[in-house]
């Protein structure tokens, strides 16, 4: 669907069962591919930022604060799915941030109090109870650091995937 198909069918769309989902998908659609505004062409060029977060990773490996793991290769023509405005760029999400394995609690390992044990059930719903554990036995990779992205990843029907972002404070 692109925009013009949207407008002239938007009565028509907005009456079906699928309407809200359907827009959301068209939108964020829209969002990725850079297509909800103009772009500014004084916008610093992705590259830049790239190079930025690449020297930042290098100090990071030199104080020991993040492992020495290769750097991910640009992905190739066939992996890019679809056009993107001149000033951005393709990267893996790898080499943009550092990403950490959750670890695995065992309902054995779960305390009437301690510290919080983030659970997928915590990351579906702002509501549900947490879990808590001894701290002293958890690595501090661990430790979720305020300004930390979690992200859940569910490879089933949908291929869902939940960002949440922890705020300092």
């Amino acid at each position: 669907m692109n925009t013009a198909q949207l407008v002239a069918n938007f009565v028509r769309l907005s009456d079906s069962p699928e309407a809200a989902p359907r827009l959301r998908r068209f939108i964020l659609d829209l969002a990725v591919r850079g297509k909800i505004i103009e772009q500014d062409p004084d916008d610093e060029p992705a590259d830049e930022l790239i190079k930025r977060v690449r020297i930042e990773r290098k100090r990071l490996i030199s104080l020991g604060a993040i492992k020495n793991e290769p750097i991910p290769v640009e992905p190739v023509d066939a992996q890019k799915p679809y056009p993107i405005p001149n000033n951005w760029q393709w990267i893996r999400l790898g080499d943009a941030l550092g990403m950490i394995n959750g670890r695995a609690f065992k309902p054995t390992d779960w305390l009437p109090a301690g510290l919080p044990i983030v659970r997928i059930q915590n990351l579906n719903n702002e509501n549900a109870l947490f879990n808590y554990c001894d701290e002293s036995k958890v690595e501090s990779r661990h430790l979720i650091e305020s300004d930390a992205f979690l992200i859940r990843l569910v490879w089933n029907a949908g291929h869902i995937v939940r960002c949440i972002y922890l705020e300092a404070g």
